[in-house]
């Protein structure tokens, strides 16, 4: 059974991240890990994490912070699993078989090397506002051209990000400190290995005012 490791830059947002957490909890697939690399400017993630001991969760504090660009990058490199599941810290899965899901995409398509997803939107009190439809049906694309025209475009949000660990991430991950680090690092992974776009809603992602995508 591969293992699966949930990567989360986090910063400063125990409440939110507590909700990740309880949806990690959840899943019905056994061989995985929490990833939380933090970023925080205080011990507030630490607290939290202390809550839930024996969970798999593994839990790194970077002093000093690094930023998004490359927290995001520092989750990855610290996954120990052979695939690769990316949450927001205020993000949460949709599904208790979303973690199985991931699994099974990989397992039958060995030439893949990321999956992306259908999501949901949600507000802070928990209500569905919207379905982000990338996809209107399961497809597996091929490197290059393909998956590029029909997946990277699609690829903003980190929430969702599927990614076999058989990736040098430092060496196709941007060198400058970039607000979408991810659009980048996909754009190279798409040239070099084939997609898979998966038309399931697997997670869901919250709107709220420090959310810059959202402004």
């Amino acid at each position: 059974m591969k293992k699966i490791s949930v990567c989360v830059p986090a910063y400063n947002r125990p409440d939110t991240l507590e909700q990740l957490i309880h949806s990690f909890i959840k899943q019905d697939y056994p061989n995985k890990e929490l990833v939380i690399s933090d970023d925080s400017p205080n011990n507030s993630i630490a607290a939290l994490v202390k809550k839930y001991p024996k969970r798999g969760i593994r839990y790194v504090h970077n002093t000093p912070g690094l930023g998004f660009a490359f927290n995001l990058l520092h989750s990855l490199t610290l996954a120990k699993g052979d695939v690769i599941v990316i949450l927001g810290d205020d993000d949460v899965f949709f599904s208790k078989k979303s973690l199985q899901e991931y699994v099974l995409i990989f397992d039958k398509h060995p030439s893949v090397s990321y999956v992306y997803t259908n999501a949901v939107q949600f507000s802070e009190n928990l209500n569905i506002e919207l379905e982000y439809k990338h996809f209107a049906m399961s497809t597996l694309y091929k490197k290059g051209d393909e998956a590029m025209r029909h997946m990277w475009l699609s690829s903003l949000f980190i929430g969702g990000m599927g990614l076999r660990n058989n990736i040098n991430f430092s060496k196709l991950y941007p060198k400058e400190n970039i607000l979408y680090p991810q659009v980048a690092l996909v754009g190279h992974i798409l040239n070099q290995f084939d997609g898979y776009a998966n038309a399931s809603n697997l997670v869901a992602a919250r709107s709220h005012d420090d959310q810059i995508i959202f402004r």
